[in-house]
């Protein structure tokens, strides 16, 4: 029979209280590492100062991220959550081909911040986008922490590619909606990128 040593008890923001038993631990909120010194945690990309709610470095990608460089779970932890400061992304770009531009047609791929690596129909194996930061449209997936495996897995596990049947498109209706998440990306197979639109407004 095991006995409980320590309890903590975590506010949104991640400041934690000892409740019952002696610190014990360097693993905090959020499976983040803790530093006994003072309040900083260290995530694999970044450190987190709990005190401030403020990540404590720029986010690598910018403001594909959004405008503040340092918000944590985009100022609202009760609804989000951002364990290393990264995500899932949803990404389109212009086709490639004479056939994928004859008809105006767009590219979707899911882009996973974790470890930089990509999915998207007929290149699940070989996927070389650039992903946010790189000109095309991308937009983060809101909620899908702890899920980018199964959502990156379910993209690479899709069939043959098929036209408006089976493609870059449906797969990341389908892996999306299998993990209960909404597709943040509203650019569809054919005409301009959101970004082309915003500036003939």
């Amino acid at each position: 029979m095991s006995a409980v040593l320590v309890r903590y008890a975590f506010d949104p923001w991640g400041r934690r209280t000892v409740t019952t038993g002696t610190d014990a631990t360097n693993v905090g909120y959020a499976a983040y590492q803790w530093r006994t010194n003072g309040d900083v945690s260290f995530t694999l990309h970044r450190g987190y100062d709990a005190e401030l709610g403020r990540w404590l470095s720029q986010d690598p990608i910018g403001f594909q991220g959004g405008s503040n460089y340092f918000a944590y779970a985009e100022n609202n932890p009760v609804r989000f959550t951002d364990p290393l400061g990264l995500a899932i992304w949803v990404c389109t770009r212009k086709g490639r081909g004479a056939v994928m531009e004859a008809f105006n047609a767009n590219h979707s791929y899911f882009w996973d911040d974790r470890n930089g690596s990509c999915c998207g129909a007929s290149n699940q194996e070989s996927c070389h986008e650039g992903g946010p930061g790189s000109g095309d449209v991308c937009k983060k997936v809101a909620e899908s922490e702890g899920k980018e495996d199964d959502i990156m897995k379910c993209c690479k596990g899709q069939k043959a590619y098929i036209p408006l049947v089976n493609d870059c498109f449906t797969d990341v209706k389908q892996c999306l909606g299998g993990a209960g998440l909404k597709n943040p990306n509203n650019v569809g197979r054919f005409g301009q990128n959101c970004d082309q639109c915003e500036k003939k407004k």
